[in-house]
């Protein structure tokens, strides 16, 4: 459907990535099925809820820009980002540099004090000839001067790295942190993980995981051991299978108790010719048996487009709630209306609807959520989008149900340069019957969506550099 459609906020960290709040039962195409049956979240076991469209997923890191190299001729990297943020101490500046290739080199960090752009800390990356990370060094801006704050230094063999150290500053040397090590196959495929950390002066190994795999590169088994008393101790395992197709059929997770393992999760898959997911099952180890703790059962039509999508769960072995959702698409695959009823004593309660409509580009233009109440459906919220020629998302309003009608509550706005690229995002609250300026989650895509900055600020504006001139003023 031409462009992504950018909707919702992102909670972001800065070594972390974004992640879409379920606020709505997302519209889902054909394309979004295999990135939800490979999506991972609940308790490290695949987490096959409720199905969301997961090119809203964009990838970020904060204000660290995608590290990965690319050969791409249309690569853009971020030349410096400005955050206004209400929140902040102070608005903040980064800036960038990077190789020929794009690759990352430095990121300065600023924050705007005694009307001027004043030092905070600084990022530094080093690569071998394969561009492979080599140093990463943070410092820290103290009394007119860069301190050394922390460092990690890696090492590769064949491209595949083999050891990585991490080391923080401390009274004018370098002190180990820890140690990782790792050895390889052939295929790039970890088989060992050996971690060690410093205590009393010297490295102690800490613990060991231990890979098993099929000849797709798929995962057969994962042993973790823990170095107690001087020697490795188990402490927990997981083994998988899977079918033809390299989709996961089990996981089984076992802790080490007395000598002996003992069962502690089972998650198990089925799927239908086409490869799409039909039923998955979380069970927990108790008292000696299985019991059903969660399980997702998806409905497909003649496309493989999902139809419906019921969720359950149970409580001591007894089946306590769950939450079923029908959906009718276009031909596109975009959902048109989707109905959920939450199920209780074996009877089915309305509970939510979305209504929703598109462009002819398949750009979602509004949304309507109500509520089942009594015996009729209320207003909720609703949502309104505006793009440009280009399909790039230029307003996201939100409008809440009071008093029998609607009332503005938040709106976002954006801009973009003339590659597609975000340069400008904004958030915006309605009180006292006025817009007022608020700080939020905003998340910036550039490289067509590929790529993205990711804030909690009230305004965000970034410059962006081709890649074969990304040090040039």
């Amino acid at each position: 459907m031409g462009k992504i459609v950018f909707i919702f906020l992102f909670m972001i960290c800065i070594y972390g990535s974004g992640k879409a709040q379920n606020i709505t039962p997302n519209y889902v195409k054909k394309s979004d099925l295999a990135a939800i049956k490979n999506n991972k979240s609940y308790e490290g076991f695949p987490d096959l809820s409720a199905p969301n469209d997961k090119s809203h997923l964009i990838h970020s890191k904060g204000f660290f820009p995608n590290q990965e190299k690319r050969n791409n001729s249309s690569l853009f990297q971020p030349k410096s980002v400005v955050i206004k943020g209400l929140t902040y101490k102070y608005d903040e500046q980064y800036t960038y540099t990077y190789n020929s290739n794009g690759v990352i080199l430095t990121i300065l960090r600023e924050g705007w004090k005694n009307d001027n752009w004043e030092n905070i800390s600084r990022y530094s990356y080093s690569y071998d000839t394969n561009e492979n990370l080599l140093v990463y060094l943070e410092e820290r801006w103290e009394k007119g001067a860069w301190l050394n704050h922390s460092r990690n230094t890696n090492a590769y063999d064949n491209n595949k790295m083999i050891s990585q150290i991490k080391e923080f500053w401390k009274n004018g040397v370098w002190l180990i942190s820890s140690r990782s090590t790792y050895l390889n196959d052939i295929n790039g495929n970890v088989l060992t993980h050996l971690n060690e950390k410093f205590e009393n002066n010297i490295l102690t190994d800490k613990y060991n995981i231990t890979y098993t795999y099929d000849n797709k590169g798929n995962v057969l088994s994962e042993l973790n051991e823990n170095w107690v008393n001087g020697v490795w101790s188990n402490n927990k395992r997981k083994t998988c299978t899977y079918n033809t197709k390299g989709q996961l059929l089990t996981e089984e997770r076992e802790n080490w108790g007395d000598g002996v393992w003992i069962n502690d999760a089972r998650f198990t898959c089925k799927y239908n010719l086409q490869g799409n997911m039909l039923i998955n099952l979380l069970e927990w180890w108790r008292n000696g048996v299985w019991m059903n703790i969660q399980s997702r059962t998806y409905t497909y039509d003649t496309q493989g487009i999902i139809s419906a999508f019921l969720g359950e769960s149970w409580r001591d072995g007894i089946l306590s709630d769950g939450l079923s959702t029908k959906y009718v698409c276009d031909t596109q695959g975009n959902i048109l209306v989707s109905l959920s009823q939450k199920l209780a004593k074996g009877v089915s309660i309305n509970y939510l609807r979305y209504t929703y409509s598109y462009d002819k580009q398949g750009n979602l233009l509004n949304y309507l959520a109500e509520k089942w109440s009594g015996s009729d459906w209320v207003n909720s919220h609703r949502r309104f989008f505006l793009y440009d020629t280009e399909g790039n998302i230029l307003t996201n309003l939100n409008e809440f149900w009071q008093n029998n009608s609607w009332v503005n509550a938040v709106q976002s706005d954006f801009a973009y340069d003339k590659f597609g690229n975000c340069i400008l995002a904004n958030s915006n609250k309605y009180t006292d019957n006025m817009w007022i300026t608020t700080s939020a989650n905003v998340t910036l895509p550039y490289n067509n969506y590929e790529n993205s900055l990711g804030f909690y600020a009230a305004k965000v504006t970034v410059e962006y550099c081709y890649f074969a001139d990304v040090n040039k003023n």
